[in-house]
């Protein structure tokens, strides 16, 4: 379907096409639906049905509510800036310029978001204020850090640990706790996501044939 957007009923009727348009990162925020196509971040509202471009030149994003973190190339090679846009006000301003940007997430106005540290070599979990613009880094001692998942009082996240394989981990909001999810069946994991005290994941594993 070339991503195109559709809907339908939790229990998977009422099946039926919503956008005609390539739809991929989609993120629901209550009647509206974000989602990028190419290089364009769009919103399509669903009570009227209508799409516009909120942001181009974007190549991964995280909103909650009306704030909205997005990351773009910079003008300075290799570069690339974290911006956060106020959907309510049209502020936009930037909050960190950083090397191999990874992902972010947010919530209740604490955004979580990954960079890499050329000093170490190794990558960064840091955590902003967005209403103080406050920086600090909460995890660097693993190698990188990928689909995060930011919950009330800290985020969830995917990392190499020393063994190099993929693992899920949390980490609190002040960084006071990093710790390993022992879910029993996170290494590996292609997905993840924590709600409601539930954690639930898709993971790879191989026979000795060497089959998924």
């Amino acid at each position: 379907e070339y991503g195109r957007l559709y809907s339908m009923a939790y229990d998977g009727t009422d099946l039926k096409l919503v956008l005609d348009d390539t739809c991929y990162d989609v993120r629901q925020e209550g009647n509206l639906v974000y989602y990028l196509n190419g290089a364009d971040l769009c919103v399509y509202e669903i009570a009227s049905g209508e799409s516009r471009t909120v942001v181009k030149n974007v190549f991964e994003y995280g909103v909650n509510g009306d704030d909205l973190a997005y990351f773009q190339d910079s003008d300075e090679i290799f570069m690339s800036q974290l911006r956060y846009l106020n959907l309510e006000t049209g502020e936009d301003r930037l909050i960190d310029g950083l090397m191999m940007a990874g992902g972010c997430d947010m919530e209740n106005g604490t955004l979580y978001y990954s960079r890499y540290d050329p000093e170490t070599g190794n990558g960064q979990l840091c955590v902003c204020d967005l209403e103080t613009m406050e920086i600090n880094t909460i995890a660097s001692e693993l190698t990188s850090f990928y689909r995060l998942q930011a919950v009330s009082d800290g985020v969830y996240f995917e990392a190499i640990g020393e063994d190099y394989n993929f693992s899920q981990y949390y980490a609190s909001a002040d960084g006071s706790i990093v710790r390993k999810v022992e879910a029993g069946l996170t290494d590996n994991c292609q997905m993840f996501h924590e709600a409601v005290g539930n954690t639930l994941c898709v993971w790879s594993v191989y026979d000795e044939m060497g089959q998924k």
